[in-house]
């Protein structure tokens, strides 16, 4: 049974204290430490049998204020990694600052939505959860004097990718929440634009009026192309069984179809190839697949669309073993494995770490919005896999994908 984790709140406050604990109250396995004192509270901080996972800390407190509390804990080597959110009154951007300069994780203004709270108090105590799972694994480890120096710098790499992952979904998870609500409110916008547009186009006769209003209504298609765009990644990373439907599916299937619907748009000078030989299935969601499949695809002609090439699909059946899993920060087990390779320009060494950024891109504003791999990533780590990269200046672009695959006992039951 998991120990359960601790949220030490220090607010002078009694509503305030009160209000946070209903905010938290349907955490699951959590127990709540709460005082106005804030010496009470370091007291409480530092000790060793009863130390806080996370503390919610207010700022304007008398005779001790919550920066030099923050500045107490920081400075203790027995504390220095407890989490500290900032819950205040004081909303100005130079107390925000401030405040994560002295070393706060998180900074929540005063009055707060419960929601919010509890949402990125939870996040912080999944993180920490992880991070002490992390190191205590790592320290049973390096104990064992019989390690090699290859499984020490294998758990290095794993380290490292993991904590790359656990950043990438926390900053995935807040951009998806922020575009999803802006892409509300964008809609809101273009809905009497569009409206008003398409009635002064019924009430005109003027050639040269209605065809500038129609150059309008293009404008706000193209804009709420771009808003389900935006829509769409907020989707890909808050998928849960609940909203999304999936089914058994045959991935050379979706494959096939991508390349009848790419194929009329490629020039002369680009070629497909495929070399599909898995036997397996997937449980995963066919539309939002083929979404991944496409925007790859895309990519690869538009890095071939100068000097031409070769774009080369590969569908294998694949086992991961523990050791390879580890490796590349995947469970053992049975997997799809889908290889998109081009032969086109591919991507400069220091842009690699970037590439899965929402909003990062290195086309042309009219050709890209650094929305695509962004979703490309989300959906791929919705269906429990993950994607891969490899690419070499003026030689191409590799993406692997593994998502894991339905053994044959469960597929003769389909």
């Amino acid at each position: 049974m998991n120990k359960k984790q601790k949220i030490l709140i220090v607010d002078d406050e009694a509503i305030n204290i009160r209000l946070l604990i209903e905010a938290l109250s349907d955490i699951p396995n959590y127990q709540i430490i709460a005082t106005k004192d804030p010496y009470d509270g370091l007291k409480k901080a530092k000790d060793a049998n009863n130390r806080p996972d996370i503390i919610l800390l207010d700022i304007q407190m008398p005779e001790l204020n919550g920066y030099e509390f923050c500045s107490e804990i920081k400075k203790n080597k027995d504390t220095e990694e407890i989490p500290i959110i900032f819950i205040t009154a004081m909303q100005d951007a130079e107390s925000e600052a401030f405040g994560l300069e002295q070393g706060a994780v998180d900074y929540i203004t005063k009055p707060f939505t419960p929601q919010v709270v509890k949402a990125r108090v939870k996040s912080q105590l999944d993180l920490k959860n992880f991070r002490d799972q992390l190191n205590s694994k790592v320290i049973q480890k390096t104990e064992a004097l019989h390690r090699s120096q290859e499984d020490l710098e294998l758990e290095r790499i794993v380290r490292g990718q993991l904590e790359e992952k656990v950043q990438r979904g926390k900053k995935m998870e807040a951009i998806g929440t922020m575009t999803s609500k802006l892409a509300h409110d964008f809609n809101n916008i273009l809905l009497p634009i569009n409206c008003y547009t398409e009635m002064a186009m019924m009430s005109i006769e003027d050639k040269g009026i209605k065809d500038s209003l129609q150059q309008v209504l293009i404008g706000v298609n193209r804009a709420k192309d771009l808003i389900e765009q935006v829509r769409s990644m907020g989707r890909s990373n808050t998928i849960t069984e609940q909203n999304i439907t999936r089914n058994f599916i045959n991935l050379e299937n979706v494959v096939d179809e991508v390349k009848i619907l790419l194929s009329p748009m490629l020039p002369q000078n680009i070629k497909i190839e495929m070399k599909l030989e898995a036997k397996s299935l997937i449980m995963g969601n066919t539309t939002q697949l083929h979404q991944v499949i496409m925007n790859l695809a895309k990519n690869a002609v538009h890095a071939m669309e100068e000097s031409g090439g070769v774009l080369t699909f590969y569908l294998n059946d694949e086992y991961v073993s523990l050791e390879t899993g580890k490796a590349m920060g995947l469970e053992s087990g049975d997997y799809i494995h889908l290889k998109i390779e081009d032969t086109g320009s591919g991507i400069k060494e220091k842009l690699m770490d970037k590439i899965f950024d929402p909003f990062f891109t290195t086309k042309s504003k009219d050709k890209g919005t650094g929305l695509g791999l962004s979703i490309v990533h989300g959906i791929i780590q919705s269906h429990k896999g993950d994607i891969f990269v490899k690419s070499k200046i003026g030689v191409g672009t590799i993406f692997d994908i593994f998502i894991p695959s339905i053994k044959k006992s469960e597929q003769e039951g389909i």
